[in-house]
């Protein structure tokens, strides 16, 4: 113990010496030699600051002897009061991000960057440090003056520079809306009487969309969504479908409720949750007695996300709410299907009867990954000339990075007749712009199946995103497989549709490359683009057409079921970066900050994190009868 002492008390002594401002202290003299020092940090605007603002800072760096080098310079934000003992790792550190100069001249160069203000746990005093040439690609004469070190003299007796800024954490219970969106654009209700024949008592929706929302606070945290529209001057609440995977334990049946329960699993990072919004017969009333067809009409629709935790309360409820106004239609001329929605109607005039069905809408965020879908069916019957139509048609689109790109279409077009005139069938199929499937029959009788399977991976899109300081390009699209199968059909005086006219399985893919070598970049991705099944079935039987006892005769049904789920899972972008981690050392009584070892910093950038945006098993429609 007593050489220990004795030891510690000759280095306490030399340090002295070294450190002491005596006129025999030996200094290094640095105005001659290659080199590049930073000299003044300096905060520009504000000295308070809270995560996710922006900060300006300037700063002069000097460059010495040096043939116009290309400068990096990484800055980092380290806590003034870590609890940190002395040569232990500062907690509280932060990589604030890198200024590169190209092409730097000798002499003195002034500069600035503007960079987001980290998360921090501990709210206080932070410095704003600065490490040139982190890489050590430049050779100086003096490489111990490129960030706070501990064997430069200058630095040790506190003359190294650095800015200091007072930085809040933001640690509070708080719910927030981000974004809402609804997908359709224009927003067109049927009449309340074809509203009451045909919405109600099914699960057909009159609107869809999705929020954005996000959690400070716990990890794991709950709420409820609840969606109101403005009539007559008044919110009142709308239904929202509620699949049974979102419900209580209490609840075993999925349906249409008055809120939708939401589960925030990642704290201060967006959550997507899918809306399907129906209307009360009520509502659609009130809405409708209200309605100039004239004046231009809107709809007001409010978002609110409400607290069901029990932890304590909420920070700041006034961003729970998000209000939205769509253009208003209600679809007056009944002959035709409305748009944008599930549209159902048959009529019988004149011995012509006409049944349709159709389906249209889109899912997600077009600036991520979004998918329309859009399907129609119709059925005639001309019972005085003793024949029948039925055609389908539809189309699926996919928006990747808000390019839009067509993936399939499909139009199918069967006619018969008593007489075996003008009967055969026709039909095409199209991916990714090219016609992979075309045949037409026409005959007396007829069997034809459409089976046409496309599987594979399929890049649609190319961009660069920045995932904290790290340019990350990614090229992305989908993988999976989509087709149709279907079988059409005509004897015996009996035409027959089964089959699906759509499936699809389909998933994101993707993959990216780093634009620079100091950081690794990387891809997370398990979405779920679209899982669908759309089928059909359809009859009309005319083989008691010829029945005289009671004229003209033909048996019909029509069917159309859809079994859907878009955009569920995730999908985002990761990068590290490798940065310094922070020591503090007093030296007596000068508190240096300096650099004494490294670590790894991550960034996460997220498109999708959602248990779903839209999921419905339904039947769009189903009735069948008899023509005389």
């Amino acid at each position: 113990m007593l050489h220990r002492t004795v030891w510690t008390m000759a280095l306490l002594i030399g340090l002295s010496g070294c450190l002491s401002d005596s006129d025999d202290t030996p200094r290094i003299d640095r105005s001659q030699g290659p080199n590049l020092t930073i000299t003044t940090i300096d905060v520009a605007n504000l000295n308070y600051y809270v995560p996710g603002e922006t900060i300006r800072v300037d700063f002069e760096l000097v460059v010495q002897e040096l043939d116009y080098p290309d400068v990096d310079i990484d800055f980092y934000v380290v806590h003034a009061q870590d609890s940190a003992g002395e040569g232990e790792e500062i907690e509280e550190t932060h990589y604030l991000g890198t200024k590169r100069l190209s092409k730097v001249d000798n002499g003195s160069v002034i500069a600035s960057f503007v960079e987001t203000v980290p998360e921090v746990t501990i709210t206080g005093n932070y410095w704003i440090m600065a490490v040139v040439d982190p890489q050590n690609t430049v050779a100086e004469a003096f490489e111990d003056d490129n960030h706070p070190n501990l064997e430069n003299e200058a630095y040790t007796e506190g003359n190294f520079p650095y800015a200091i800024v007072d930085l809040e954490h933001t640690f509070k219970h708080d719910f927030a809306i981000v974004n809402a969106a609804l997908s359709e654009e224009v927003l067109v209700l049927d009449t309340p009487a074809v509203h009451a024949n045909t919405a109600l008592g099914t699960n057909n929706a009159d609107m869809h969309g999705y929020i954005d929302a996000l959690y400070y606070g716990q990890e794991v945290a709950q709420a409820e969504l609840l969606v109101e529209v403005m009539i007559d001057g008044n919110y009142e609440p709308i239904e929202i479908w509620v699949n049974q995977v979102d419900q209580a334990t209490t609840l075993d049946q999925e349906g249409y409720q008055l809120s939708k329960p939401m589960d925030f699993t990642y704290n201060r990072e967006e959550h997507i949750f899918g809306l399907d919004l129906r209307l009360t017969q009520s509502q659609i009333e009130r809405l409708y007695a209200s309605y100039d067809a004239s004046q231009r009409n809107t709809l007001s629709v409010r978002f609110e996300v409400v607290d069901s935790t029990d932890y304590q309360e909420e920070f700041d409820d006034s961003n729970n709410i998000l209000d939205l106004e769509v253009p208003l239609y209600f679809f007056e001329d009944e002959t035709q299907e409305t748009s944008g929605k599930a549209a159902k109607a048959y009529s019988f005039d004149n011995g012509q009867f006409d049944v349709n069905s159709g389906y249209s809408n889109g899912f997600g965020d077009a600036s991520k990954f979004k998918v329309g879908i859009d399907f129609d069916s119709d059925m005639q019957i001309d019972l005085p000339t003793g024949s029948a139509h039925f055609e389908a048609a539809g189309a699926m689109d996919l928006y990747v990075f808000n390019k839009a790109n067509n993936i399939f279409s499909i139009d199918v077009d069967s006619k018969a007749s008593v007489t075996g005139e003008n009967t055969g069938v026709s039909g095409d199929v199209v991916l990714f712009n090219k016609t992979v499937y075309e045949q037409s029959i026409w005959r007396d009788a007829y069997t034809l199946d459409f089976a046409k399977t496309w599987e594979e991976n399929k890049t649609l899109v190319q961009s660069t995103f920045f995932i904290g300081p790290v340019p990350l390009s990614v090229e992305a699209g989908i993988s999976g497989e989509m087709g149709m199968g279907a079988s059409l059909t005509y004897e015996a005086l009996t035409l027959t549709v089964t089959g699906d006219l759509f499936k699809a399985s389909l998933g994101g893919a993707a993959n990216g490359g780093i634009n620079t070598g100091v950081a690794k970049a990387g891809i997370t991705l398990d979405l779920t683009v679209l899982e669908n099944v759309l089928a059909m079935e359809a009859t009309t039987d005319m083989r008691a057409y010829d029945n005289n006892t009671g004229g003209p005769t033909i048996d019909w049904s029509f069917a159309i079921v859809d079994d859907i789920n878009a955009i569920e899972g995730k999908f985002g972008l990761y990068a590290e970066t490798y940065g310094l981690k922070w020591c503090k050392k007093k030296i007596f009584g000068k508190k240096i900050k300096y650099p004494c070892g490294t670590k790894t910093y991550h960034y996460d950038y997220w498109f999708y994190q959602t248990p779903s945006i839209f999921s419905k098993h339904w039947t769009i429609y189903s009735e069948s009868g008899r023509l005389q």
